[in-house]
């Protein structure tokens, strides 16, 4: 499950838990919630895929495909 940490500036962070049961965070800046959002819901699909090692969804591949370098990297 990801969830989403908004501080008190309204940076956004995606936070979530690897295949290896380490907690992660995907730093997004200041995005509006519902962007946010979507991308929490991306994340979470392509962390239980990898959790499950079952194949991506397709959405969620266009969607990574589609997703600048920037997004890519994080």
């Amino acid at each position: 499950m990801a969830t989403i940490s908004t501080n008190k500036n309204g940076f956004r962070r995606i936070l979530f838990v690897n295949a290896n049961g380490e907690r992660k965070s995907i730093y997004l800046g200041k995005v509006p919630a519902k962007t946010a959002n979507e991308i929490r819901a991306k994340v979470e699909s392509l962390a239980s895929s990898n959790s499950s090692q079952s194949a991506i969804e397709k959405p969620t591949a266009i969607w990574v495909a589609s997703i600048g370098d920037e997004l890519a990297d994080k």
